[in-house]
């Protein structure tokens, strides 16, 4: 665009003459990407600006839609278009009505559709770009004019509503209409039509965003009720009413609720539209529904609050009180919940109009009070809840006597529905009330008091049809606490009194509830000042949770609840503070409340101290614990534990060490302010029985302490709280309380261990918080635990399990494992060596045993290793500190494969090691192979330590276990032969898991356990077999998967292994063997579930779903569960143990599906299984276990299927016999003819 084209623009008549569209081009690209012609053009004067906008705006319907150089003067114009108040129309267009016709609104849409048409035709083909030249125009115009109004506004707003009626440009215009909205400027209020109905379409979307909702919103006032463009977006307002982003939008029910107000026609059709979208709406949404129709409540015409009242309140309530409910679960459908949202929402939306309220009282006047009397109880339930939603109705335009009238209906009401016979109107009755009495309890009657606390408290409280009712009853009484209403909690004080059963409740919820009870009135804070009527009421002051249940009866309850349970956790922060006083004068009787908690049972004491951490912070746990252990360091210092002094009347006083006096001014200077009267003590709780006094529930501290299960209770209490606190206690902020504390327990330790040490029941709480303490201190308790151990194995009774697995926790709690490694270690090679020598000398002297003393120590050795190795401290310092001793031990306990040797050879019982030490010293011998790490000094592999033995165990275990050798008289050969075989397996599969096996080893392991299969033994290992191979094929799915690095022999994961597992699972019929070895060792059941999953899982991730190879897997398991169920003679009573674990492991690990199951079971049926009487009666017993056990697994359906299909096989085979008898008969007839 040239500079004098600006300067001197031409009148407005001729521009239309020469401006053609290349013109039009240049001035577009002018006002949008050329800043210096922006400059130029704002240097122009208002007047012509206003010129050349005019003339501007004329081109954008006058020019020609097809350029031309040369226009000509005669080139037909197309006719102005005039776009006003949303109606659009043509003049001088040949559409119009024919004469005498009506204008009817049959004819206007198509009238309207023609016109429309008709524009469009004539609308220039550039017209877009011609309005984005405009808008570009307009803008700058705008934004120069700032708060000023520009000179040619009106023009612009008649631009913005043709561009906003044809849809062209319409984001650019609608940001400019907003502009003139903000700003309300002159003229602003014609484009409210538009703009609405261009945002009205873009909100429909339901994609939109909520700035276009915003949007909308601004333009809300231009809905009017007479507006006759409503028809033309009509469907856009349903679709607005139904969109989640404009529902859930702020004051977004302010607009919405316009559509209400328009017409019944299309209030109805709304309605409509909103009862169908409800149903799958969510609560949020629902609510703002109920806040649309509030808000049309308060705002409607007289005409139209009569069609929302009849066609809409009306049409909820009546649905709401006939909604379906969810007996099993006393609850409503969804969709009765969300009515219920959008009647709440109504009500609390209307309630503050007085218009709006007394339309929604007449819409529930004949509804509500006939329901809430009818015969059906769902009714009278959804009733009732309408009523606690309104109390109290208070109409306002009514007479007192009518509103007391009112009020009296509704009480009786309520009361009668807190006695319903139905339990889940008494359910919604004792749940809603609660909400109703907090507000209006100061003006409801005293009669009506009196009869909701009778039901509340007498009958609801211990409602026998549903526990729900009993729980929600003590809810309602601990929100009545709750609420801080002295006067209501006064009156409920006399009531309180009944609810003491509620704590023995066979309800855990119930329990519950009653403990928050008690929990509410412990914490209730009385008024410092009481008023008159208060003073008058029968009690003075609110009942104490102890008025209604005691501390002893509390403890009752702690002991029948587990241990982290929700219930123990309540009962403790009940009674903590009466076993735990705050007030400083009555800390002296602290030690004997926690002496009579011990009484009780330590496992009670133990419990309440692990639930109180958040009760006890650390510090006043460190005092606490100071104070008991340094008492207990005093009196076992100055006495016995029978209560005997130490220093005797007449006896010369020796003279005392300097470190023995330091020791004693420790535990004085920490027992100082706990030196109670030990004779006595105070009293604290009374029994709720006659007031008499609890003095029996405690003795004298000084003789409690004579008692070692009260002695072991207090250092278990020191123990938990130690452990629970060590956390924060290693802080280096605690560095030095840690230490003093530290130092007064290993003072005391001490004195206690010297009076107890013989004591196993306080011998275990000392060595723990003994290993608590630095083991500098405590080498003597250390070895005191390894001469306690070997002086136990040299008695000649039997060997306490108990407390040498008690001494051995011991020293490895002071990282002294390897001490009971060369101690053990010792004791089994002795045994060994001397086995071995006996076995060789029996023929030449029979009479000659091994040493009981011997044999006690190698069962003692081995229960320590079971300790050590098991310990969660010593495993792994062991392993990583030891490995020399446990190679040594390796070495010893490698002897037992001699002894095995030598066992087996013999036909006679052998008097030298029994079966269960022989078993058990070779399952600790093949278990250190998977502890051991390799070790290249030593020249240790465990991979070749496998490969050995599978070797020896082909030569020596393999042989005996032929038919022969398991059924001969000698029972003690042969079931070793199984154990020992069944913990070489095991032990191969843990060592796949921990990736210590070779190739090589692979390939032995597999061919072991296909030698295994080939003997009589291998329906005793199948469990054992299905584990190793199992952990095989897992390995070989990591390996090839570069999970792990090695390399598979060929053919091992695609055909040898998946063969091994089928021909395992195949072998598994003998129910009675698989109980022997599975059902009664928990340890291998355990195993072989994990196995089991670990083989699926294996087995997905190396083959598709429906695979052959799955499909195949599958098909070995449920071949496996008929064949076992086949071979059993358990009758109606059950299907066999190993076809049960079986099919608990299809359900619980979802590893077969139902149809896959039911698929597998048909085939079996069909493969002859079901031929023989036999069969059929087995598989009949089969499907009544499977399908009342686990009827998920087979369904109803599939059972009766099965059923048909039995039938269907049974009655082609009696087809099949009488063919067959009839061919015999012929063929006699035929041979007898012959004759």
């Amino acid at each position: 665009m040239s500079k004098k084209v600006i300067t001197k623009p031409p009148a407005r008549q001729s521009f239309s003459e020469f401006v053609d569209r290349r013109d039009l081009v240049k001035i577009h690209s002018t006002f949008t990407s050329e800043a210096v012609a922006l400059e130029l053009i704002s240097s122009l004067s208002n007047a012509r600006k206003k010129l050349l906008w005019e003339c501007i705006c004329e081109s954008l319907f006058s020019l020609s839609p097809n350029h031309s150089d040369v226009v000509s003067p005669v080139a037909p114009r197309p006719p102005p278009l005039l776009v006003f108040n949303g109606v659009v129309s043509v003049r001088d267009s040949e559409e119009t009505e024919p004469d005498g016709g009506e204008p009817s609104n049959r004819k206007s849409r198509r009238t309207k559709k023609a016109a429309e048409d008709y524009v469009v035709s004539l609308l220039p083909e550039d017209l877009k770009e011609r309005a984005s030249i405009v808008l570009v125009c307009m803008r700058y115009f705008l934004v120069h004019a700032k708060d000023r109004e520009p000179g040619v506004l009106r023009t612009v707003i008649d631009v913005l509503n043709h561009l906003l009626a044809l849809n062209i440009c319409g984001d650019k215009a609608i940001t400019i209409c907003e502009t003139i909205w903000k700003k309300k400027w002159s003229g602003y209020e014609l484009l409210g039509v538009q703009c609405f109905q261009y945002m009205l379409h873009i909100v429909a979307d339901a994609n939109c965003k909520k700035a276009d909702v915003k949007r909308l919103l601004m333009y809300k006032e231009a809905v009017e009720p007479s507006a006759s463009w409503i028809p033309n977006v009509a469907d856009a307002m349903v679709l607005c009413l139904t969109n989640k982003t404009v529902l859930l939008e702020s004051n977004s029910a302010s607009l919405l609720s316009r559509f209400f107000n328009i017409s019944a026609k299309y209030t109805e059709e709304f309605h409509s539209h909103v009862k169908k979208a409800l149903i799958n709406q969510s609560k949020a949404e629902a609510k703002a529904y109920g806040q649309i129709y509030g808000w049309a409540l308060n705002r409607s015409s007289p005409e139209m609050l009569e069609v929302l009242k009849t066609k809409c309140i009306q049409d909820f309530i009546q649905k709401y009180i006939n909604v379906q409910w969810d007996l099993k679960a006393q609850k409503m459908m969804p969709h009765g919940i969300l009515l219920e949202a959008v009647l709440e929402e109504i009500y609390y939306i209307t309630s503050s109009n007085v218009v709006g309220f007394k339309v929604l009282l007449d819409a529930y006047e004949p509804l509500l009070w006939r329901n809430l009397s009818a015969s059906n109880p769902l009714q009278r339930a959804t009733s009732i809840k309408l009523l606690y939603m309104m109390y109290p109705i208070e109409p306002h335009n009514i007479t007192r006597v009518d509103q007391e009238v009112l009020t009296n209906k509704q009480n009786e009401l309520i009361l009668m529905s807190l006695e319903d016979p139905n339990h889940v109107v008494r359910l919604i009755s004792v749940k809603k009330i609660r909400n109703i009495l907090a507000e209006t309890w100061s003006v409801m009657p005293r009669p009506f008091k009196v009869g909701v606390c009778n039901a509340i408290f007498n009958k609801l409280a211990f409602d026998k049809s549903s526990p729900d009712i009993r729980r929600e009853a003590l809810i309602t009484i601990c929100n009545f606490i709750n609420d801080d209403n002295y006067q209501m909690c006064l009156f409920l004080s006399k009531f309180f009194k009944f609810l003491k059963p509620s704590i023995y409740d066979e309800c855990k919820q119930v329990r519950r509830a009653m403990l928050q009870v008690l929990l509410a009135l412990q914490e209730f804070r009385h008024p410092k000042a009481f008023s008159s009527q208060d003073a008058n009421e029968s009690n003075s002051k609110v009942s104490s949770c102890w008025d209604i249940v005691s501390l002893r009866e509390l403890i009752e309850v702690m002991a029948t609840e587990e241990s982290n349970s929700t219930i123990l956790k309540m009962c403790v922060e009940l009674a903590f503070r009466s076993i735990h006083p705050k007030e400083p004068e009555r800390e002296s009787t602290q030690l004997h409340r926690v002496i009579w908690l011990i009484k009780q049972g330590q496992q009670i004491a133990r419990n309440f101290y692990e639930n109180s951490l958040h009760l006890l912070p650390v510090e006043e746990a460190i005092v606490f614990m100071t104070k008991v252990i340094s008492r207990l360091g005093v009196y076992y210092r100055d006495f016995d534990r029978k209560g005997r002094p130490r220093k005797k009347e007449g006896a010369v006083e020796k003279p005392v060490s300097k470190a023995r006096k330091r020791k004693a001014d420790v535990l004085d200077e920490a027992s100082e302010g706990t030196e109670e009267n030990l004779e006595s003590f105070n009293e604290y709780h009374e029994e709720t029985e006659g007031g008499q006094s609890q003095d029996n529930m405690l003795e004298p501290v000084k003789e409690s302490l004579k008692n070692p299960a009260i002695v072991a209770g207090l250092l278990d209490i020191i123990m938990v709280l130690w452990v629970k606190h060590a956390k924060v206690l290693n802080e280096n902020a605690n560095a030095q309380v840690q230490a003093k504390f530290e130092s007064t327990v290993q003072i005391s330790l001490e004195f206690i261990f010297r009076e107890w040490k013989d004591n196993l029941q306080v011998l275990g709480p000392i060595l723990y918080i003994g290993s608590m303490l630095p083991s500098k201190g405590m080498k003597r308790l250390l070895n005191f635990c390894i001469n306690r151990i070997k002086l136990l194995i040299t008695n000649n009774g039997g060997i306490p399990d108990q407390e040498i697995k008690l001494l051995a926790t011991g020293v490895c709690n002071w990282d002294s494992a390897d001490i009971l490694l060369n101690m053990t270690g010792d004791w089994l090679a002795e045994c060994i060596k001397l086995s071995i020598s006996k076995s060789k000398s029996k023929a030449k002297k029979p009479k000659l045993q091994v040493d009981p003393e011997i044999e006690n120590k190698a069962s003692a050795g081995l229960i320590i290793l079971e300790k050590v190795f098991t310990h969660p401290l010593a495993h792994a310092v062991t392993i990583q500190k030891s490995s020399g001793a446990m190679q040594s031990l390796l070495k010893v306990t490698e002897g037992v494969k001699r002894v095995i040797e030598l066992r087996l050879s013999g036909t006679e019982p052998s008097t030298e090691m029994s079966d269960e030490l022989i078993h058990s010293c070779f399952k600790r011998y093949v278990a250190l192979m998977n502890l051991i790490p390799p070790n290249k000094e030593t020249n240790f592999n465990p991979s070749s330590e496998f490969s050995s033995l599978i070797g020896w165990s082909d030569k020596h275990l393999l042989p005996n276990t032929s038919e022969d050798k398991l059924s001969q008289n000698g029972r003690h050969s042969a079931p070793l032969v199984v154990q020992l075989l069944s913990v070489e397996l095991r032990c191969i599969a843990i060592a796949t898991h921990k990736n210590i096996i070779s190739k090589d080893l692979m390939s032995k392991a597999t061919g072991f356990c296909q030698r295994i299969l080939a003997t009589p033994a291998a329906t005793y290992l199948v469990s054992s077999l299905i584990c190793a191979a199992g952990s095989l094929f897992v390995n070989a799915v990591l390996v090839k998967q570069g999970k792990r690095q090695g390399t598979l022999p060929k053919d091992l994961l695609e055909i040898t292994l998946p063969n091994l597992i089928c021909d395992i699972l195949d072998s598994g019929v003998n129910a009675s063997k698989l109980e022997m070895l599975i059902e009664r060792d928990s340890v291998a059941k355990n195993e072989l579930k994990s196995n089991i999953e670990e083989l699926y899982n294996a087995y997905y991730a190396m083959f598709q779903r429906n695979s052959v190879q799955v499909n195949t897997l599958d098909r070995a398991f449920v071949k496996a569960v008929f064949k076992t169920a086949l071979a059993s003679d358990s009758g109606d009573s059950g299907l066999p143990y190993f076809a049960e674990f079986l099919i608990n492991e299809f359900q619980h690990s979802s590893l077969i599906t139902p149809d896959k199951f039911w698929t597998l079971v048909q085939e079996q049926v069909q493969s002859g299984l079901a031929l023989t009487p036999q069969g059929r009666s087995a598989v009949e017993v089969f499907l009544v276990v499977v399908g009342s056990k686990w009827p998920s697994l087979l369904p109803r359906k599939y059972v009766d299927e099965c059923h048909k299909l039995l039938s269907s096989l049974a009655n082609d085979k009696a087809e099949e016999t009488e063919q067959i008898d009839e061919y015999d008969l012929n063929q006699s007839f035929i041979v007898l003819n012959d004759i």
